[in-house]
């Protein structure tokens, strides 16, 4: 009706419009509730119009998945028919597929999609792009990767299903990589803002400190290798009285030694999760990953930010978590499990029964390591000699071998 209590259709089209288009706009699940900054965060995404449009769609549930097919009795099964385990909805299309993950984490940004963390698709893409300030350049890179690898994921399904064709993951990278960096004027490999280096505190204790109280200490650290794209973690878990009570050391690739570091962390708080701490604190030597987490700095390669959102999600079950920035040797437990992993040499049971070099880590960080065992002396001692008497051996052999071919 209009003011003066007449009914017009123009009234009545206003009236339908703006329930339609309200920033409450709701899904296909009518509890679900869209936040209007997802809305921002499409139409001013760096992106082409047909892309934003494919976004907005994805959105209100509005692309033909086998799901939605299903529902309407229009295709015969609901299943995903590249994978065949779970319904085709637009979270497991575009995001929770084993090939569709694969191809995320094989992009420059390296995402690794964590299925469990991942809701709904406006909840996710809100997730992503809300931690960068809005219309940053920054901002802008990040909105263009994810919405054409979204777009290109897309369309390589439709390939696959209507032309039946074997999906390209690397034809699906490649494409993505040629038209982010016609957009957005960057070069192949994501752009570092700053300078990657660990840091260098010129304060603080020299030694690893106990926490207190009940509290839980871990210490994580990364090692990368620029060359193979291999990253080594390692993650240690420490109580008020130094014993070592938990840890991990893990191989991923990545693609910096920033996003190694990420990675660590990334563990740790999963670590702690598992071991159903609810108050701990976390030391790092990381200068610009501490101030991403703690300072929500800006000043950081963008390439980590899907893992700074699993980070901060990770932190909410968590009744207090403390975050440290410390030196190098005072990492140095964390340090010893990474080259561990670098060198792929078998830890065992290391928690409860130490190699000699980890014990001598302990004590170096002024706390008691367990009794350094002298059985494990005496094996290392016989096994020096063995290896020193083959090589005698072994060079003997040699030489009366090269004596005999030339007499």
């Amino acid at each position: 009706m209009e003011k003066n209590g007449e009914y017009k259709v123009r009234s009545g089209y206003d009236m339908q419009h703006a329930s339609r288009n309200s920033p409450s706009l709701q899904s296909m699940d009518s509890s679900h509730i869209i936040k209007p900054e997802v809305w921002k965060f499409i139409w001013s995404s760096l992106t082409l119009p047909k892309v934003k449009h494919f976004l907005w769609r994805v959105c209100t549930n509005s692309l033909p998945t086998m799901k939605n097919l299903f529902s309407k009795r229009i295709a015969p099964s609901p299943m995903c028919p590249f994978c065949l385990l779970y319904e085709e909805s637009i979270e497991h299309l575009l995001l929770q597929c084993s090939w569709t993950a694969g191809v995320w984490f094989r992009l420059p940004i390296s995402y690794k999609v964590d299925p469990a963390l991942i809701t709904t698709f406006d909840d996710w893409f809100y997730g992503v792009c809300g931690l960068l300030k809005q219309n940053s350049r920054a901002w802008e890179i990040l909105s263009c990767w994810v919405s054409f690898a979204l777009w290109n994921i897309w369309k390589e399904m439709c390939t696959f299903l209507y032309e039946h064709r074997d999906p390209n993951a690397w034809g699906v990278i490649e494409s993505v990589k040629y038209v982010v960096a016609e957009f957005s004027g960057i070069t192949d490999h994501p752009p570092q803002v700053g300078v990657e280096e660990k840091c260098k505190m010129k304060d603080g204790p020299d030694m690893w400190s106990a926490p207190l109280g009940l509290n839980i200490k871990i210490n994580c650290d990364g090692a990368w290798d620029a060359y193979s794209n291999l990253a080594r973690i390692g993650v240690i878990a420490r109580n008020s009285s130094g014993a070592v009570i938990n840890g991990c050391a893990k191989s991923c690739y990545s693609s910096s030694a920033l996003h190694a570091e990420a990675f660590a962390v990334k563990e740790g708080l999963i670590l702690a999760k598992s071991m159903n701490a609810t108050t701990m604190c976390i030391e790092l030597d990381y200068e610009q990953l501490y101030n991403a987490v703690v300072k929500n700095s800006s000043q950081i390669s963008w390439s980590i930010y899907p893992l700074l959102v699993d980070i901060k999600r990770l932190k909410i079950g968590l009744l207090s978590c403390m975050w440290s920035l410390v030196k190098r040797f005072r990492n140095a437990a964390g340090k010893w499990l990474a080259r561990q992993a670098k060198k792929g040499m078998y830890l065992g049971d290391w928690i409860n029964h130490p190699p000699l070099s980890l014990q001598h880590v302990l004590r170096l960080d002024g706390l008691p390591a367990p009794p350094l065992d002298l059985d494990s002396y005496i094996c290392f001692v016989v096994l020096f000699c063995l290896d020193v008497q083959f090589c005698c051996f072994s060079l003997c052999s040699f030489l009366l071998c090269l004596i005999k071919e030339n007499f």
